[in-house]
């Protein structure tokens, strides 16, 4: 990652926090994402389906066909894990 600075980074957690800021930022959606949902509202509208049906064909899609983001797919090929847990499980038998 390289980009002009305008400034003398003075401070090395300001630098850390001021990096983490832009990487975790949103990123725009790609223009199939958008599309997907699109043909889902336009076949709901055309086929008279209800709102609960749109819905759930819409999370459905935005579960199974998503964009990854640049951290998460760094994470993904180095092996890091996305979520890290501070509590123990416990497995409990019914």
């Amino acid at each position: 990652m390289a980009w002009e600075c305008a400034q003398v980074v003075l401070d090395q957690k300001a630098l850390i926090k001021y990096i983490m800021k832009y990487q975790m930022k949103g990123e725009k959606r790609s223009d199939a994402f958008v599309k997907a949902f699109k043909d889902i509202l336009k076949e709901g509208v055309e086929e008279g389906h209800t709102v609960t049906k749109v819905m759930t064909k819409t999370l459905n899609k935005s579960i199974t066909e998503r964009d990854f983001g640049s951290v998460e797919t760094m994470h993904l090929v180095q092996g890091i894990p996305l979520v890290v847990c501070s509590r123990a499980k416990v497995r409990v038998l019914t």
